[in-house]
């Protein structure tokens, strides 16, 4: 999981006052052979070598399955963005806010102990489509994985939900999806897919631009809301213990060619002398350390995947009729092209 700049300045000023250090705000870096890659990290951030890190892998053989609660509430998910969204390109990751003064898009129920509003969204990726996401299902990776980040309605950020950790643990809640590629078009996430081809505009770290209205966070979730849920951290320095974390178990599906856009990404802003690309972005799996780690099915999953697929026909049905129709007036033209001769 990814902080914003706001977020991620009032976390490491938290622990400059609480912890005997430095702050290593911008110093991190995904590199393995790097002083500050992943595995130093907990040099720099103490959090990053707690109990309860994350991400984990998920062995669906030891989860346990919790029946008779409420469905995860998603308030808004389904409506219409505003305009005035832009993705930046941060360095780590790239990255959507969600200004605080559009409609308020909220988390509840769900085993959710509070509600919970959302503030930005971003991307793990990796260099090949064999790995890429942060939580793994079993040992397999997917080749992308999307971070909803919301703060604890009794906040007014993240950065302000981090400045209380010490008294509460489920400060954030973080939704996971899990991305696979798709060749077949039906599959795929339009908007997503919108979304995504406005990388090319952000190669560069702090480069920013504006998204086209009209598209919803309904279509980043899969239809069938069955989700893994456990207690964890931020996936990113400070790695602070205080992430209510829910991963979707199914994923939803991209192009190949629109996911290999990541892979074009920079870590540096354009005038460095040194260019760095930002091929992968994804922190290696932590222990569990016993842990649980719960399976909420989605009663509604069936009736909702029946709908959209229903939908996806009727939006593919008339490409085909089109294409169809071309072919045969081609057949056509052929024949008495052949008649004249």
């Amino acid at each position: 999981m990814k902080l914003n700049n706001n977020a991620r300045t009032s976390s490491c000023l938290f622990l400059v006052l609480t912890l005997v250090g430095s702050c290593f705000c911008s110093g991190w870096n995904y590199d393995p052979t790097s002083p500050y890659g992943p595995e130093s990290w907990p040099e720099h951030y103490p959090f990053c070598n707690g109990t309860s890190q994350s991400p984990i892998d998920i062995v669906t053989a030891g989860v346990t399955e919790v029946s008779n609660t409420s469905p995860l509430i998603m308030t808004s998910y389904d409506e219409e963005l505003p305009n005035q969204l832009f993705l930046l390109n941060n360095g780590h990751s790239v990255q959507v806010n969600i200004p605080q003064s559009s409609q308020i898009v909220l988390i509840s129920q769900g085993g959710l102990q509070s509600v919970y509003m959302l503030e930005q969204f971003h991307f793990h990726w990796g260099e090949t489509n064999s790995e890429g996401s942060e939580h793994t299902v079993n040992g397999k990776a997917y080749p992308l994985e999307i971070h909803f980040v919301h703060y604890k309605s009794s906040y007014t950020s993240v950065g302000d939900a981090l400045a209380n950790v010490a008294n509460d643990t489920s400060a954030l809640a973080v939704l996971g999806v899990f991305v696979q590629v798709s060749s077949d078009v039906r599959a795929v996430s339009e908007d997503l897919e919108s979304l995504l081809s406005k990388l090319a505009e952000v190669t560069h770290e702090d480069d920013e631009t504006e998204l086209e209205s009209g598209f919803s966070l309904d279509d980043f979730i899969p239809c069938d809301r069955t989700f893994f849920r456990y207690d964890g951290s931020l996936t990113t320095p400070t790695c602070n213990e205080v992430v209510v974390w829910t991963v979707f178990k199914n994923p939803i599906y991209v192009t190949a060619d629109k996911l290999a856009e990541f892979r074009t990404l920079y870590a540096t802003n354009s005038t460095s002398a040194e260019q760095i690309q930002l091929t992968h972005n994804f922190r290696p799996v932590q222990n569990l350390n016993g842990r649980t780690v719960s399976l909420y099915a989605d009663p509604d999953g069936t009736e909702r995947c029946n709908a959209k697929g229903s939908a996806s026909a009727a939006r593919f049905c008339p490409v085909v009729v089109v294409a169809l129709n071309t072919l045969i007036t081609l057949a056509l033209l052929l024949v008495l092209r052949n008649d004249v001769v």
